[in-house]
């Protein structure tokens, strides 16, 4: 299990352009000041919250959103990728199964939810394309009001999607084949009962490798700080100068000598020596 609540966020960020996870980044969001998201990614996807002197609170790694009543946004369809990956730090709360905690709105079947499922332990997340058909996963074993860092991922083709959490894959499964829908909003949060609280939301659009989910699960907030100046590194100590040099198994040339001298030790070719000392020892000129 990693322990993400030692990575406490940044409070004024940008992104690290250098940092490899910023390479497919779409949006990412830090839910950092009440009133507005700011798209960390340079994309502009900023999000404008809906916020009461309730909405935010301060979840285990630093400020988070308190949703119990949505979020619109001017975007169209920030899930709509053939690939995909999925980023949240969160906790939430429920009074039931089959609430739905963060949905992505359409003019059809809703394109995505993240939602309780079957049980208030059980979350999904599901896809639907536009004739209902959808591609889901679902993760157990959840606790309410703990904080937790989940990554789904996506891929069209071979069409599969997983869902980790805090570093660890914990469902996986096949999944339909077919064109994500477009959105017109996204809601979080649907309810005062109902609410989940995000200090984190990041998207790519493309599947993250293995080893790139447990380095952001470990530090979400690393694509966001900043690498230190050259000044604050310390300095690097000085190689110490070589007092000599192998030529090959039988010769050696010590500094200090004529140029172009090379000095053999001899038959005990395993013996190194300076000219005037003995056999099988070892001078520094």
């Amino acid at each position: 299990m990693i322990a993400v609540s030692n990575n406490i966020k940044p409070i004024d960020a940008r992104l690290n352009r250098c940092h490899p996870l910023s390479r497919g980044l779409k949006g990412y969001w830090d839910f950092n000041h009440p009133g507005k998201a700011s798209d960390l990614s340079g994309n502009g996807i900023d999000l404008t919250l809906r916020t009461t002197e309730n909405n935010y609170t301060t979840s285990v790694v630093g400020p988070a959103y308190h949703a119990t009543g949505g979020i619109a946004t001017s975007y169209d369809s920030i899930f709509t990728h053939d690939e995909m990956t999925f980023l949240l730090g969160f906790s939430y709360q429920v009074d039931g199964t089959f609430k739905t905690l963060i949905e992505s709105r359409g003019v059809g079947p809703t394109p995505v939810s993240f939602r309780v499922s079957s049980s208030i332990s059980t979350l999904q997340f599901i896809q639907r394309e536009a004739s209902g058909g959808n591609r889901s996963v679902t993760g157990e074993n959840f606790a309410l009001d703990t904080y937790y860092l989940m990554v789904i991922r996506f891929e069209q083709y071979p069409g599969i999607i997983d869902m980790w959490r805090d570093g660890e894959v914990i469902a996986n499964g096949s999944a339909s084949i077919f064109a994500p829908q477009y959105s017109t909003d996204t809601i979080i949060g649907l309810g005062a009962s109902r609410y989940i609280d995000i200090s984190v939301m990041a998207i790519w659009d493309r599947s993250l490798t293995d080893s790139e989910v447990v380095e952001v699960s470990a530090d979400p907030f690393s694509i966001v700080r900043q690498p230190l100046p050259w000044y604050a590194y310390p300095p690097v100590p000085a190689i110490p100068e070589a007092t000599g040099y192998w030529l090959d198994a039988a010769d050696m040339f010590t500094p200090g000598a004529a140029c172009n001298d090379i000095y053999s030790p001899g038959p005990a070719s395993s013996q190194l020596y300076t000219p005037g000392s003995e056999i099988g020892e070892i001078s520094h000129g």
